[in-house]
């Protein structure tokens, strides 16, 4: 149950991280919009975050979806894959741009 849980809050994590290098397919991070002038984004991400993270402190939700909570070693586990993930987005852009100047 526990390699059940970790892919359940890796895929939740994951996407609430990423969704904010796929605001833009060409951009790194560094040259988007400022986060503040998207709070819609925000909100709605840290909505689905604290959506993702309900299974693990509502025994009965866990028990339905066949999760338990996780230590706090395999939480750090999870937000790093969501940030190293997050690293492969924005090296895979700049590798595009490098070799892709067609703009």
């Amino acid at each position: 149950m526990v390699g059940r849980s970790i892919v359940f809050a890796s895929f939740a994590i994951n996407s609430m991280v990423y969704i904010f290098a796929y605001r833009s397919l060409r951009k790194p991070l560094t040259q988007m919009v400022p986060l503040k002038e998207n709070m819609y984004l925000i909100w709605t991400v840290l909505l689905g975050i604290a959506t993702a993270l309900l299974p693990f402190l509502i025994p009965v939700l866990g028990a339905a979806l066949g999760i338990v909570p996780l230590t706090p070693i395999e939480w750090a586990n999870v937000v790093g894959i969501a940030l190293l993930l997050l690293g492969v987005v924005e090296v895979g852009k700049f590798f595009a741009n490098r070799f892709n100047n067609n703009e």
